[in-house]
């Protein structure tokens, strides 16, 4: 079953490429840990743009991934 869901992207914030900071370093920290939490699986093949949803500094931040899968 294909999924052609679209996301709202005007909700979302795009961000910067993965090795320029954002200027947060709690922001950049759970950044980092989802990224290798995404990257850790083998149907990943690459992360080809970031997004914040939602972030309450150092509680919860929420981002979406567009990734390429194998």
């Amino acid at each position: 079953m294909e999924n052609n869901a679209e996301p709202d992207l005007n909700s979302v914030t795009r961000l910067p490429p993965a090795d320029v900071s954002t200027g947060d370093d709690e922001l950049d920290s759970a950044r980092i840990e989802a990224r290798q939490y995404l990257e850790f699986y083998t149907w990943v093949s690459a992360i080809k743009g970031e997004y914040l949803g939602y972030g309450a500094e150092g509680i919860i931040y929420i981002f979406l991934f567009e990734i390429e899968a194998n």
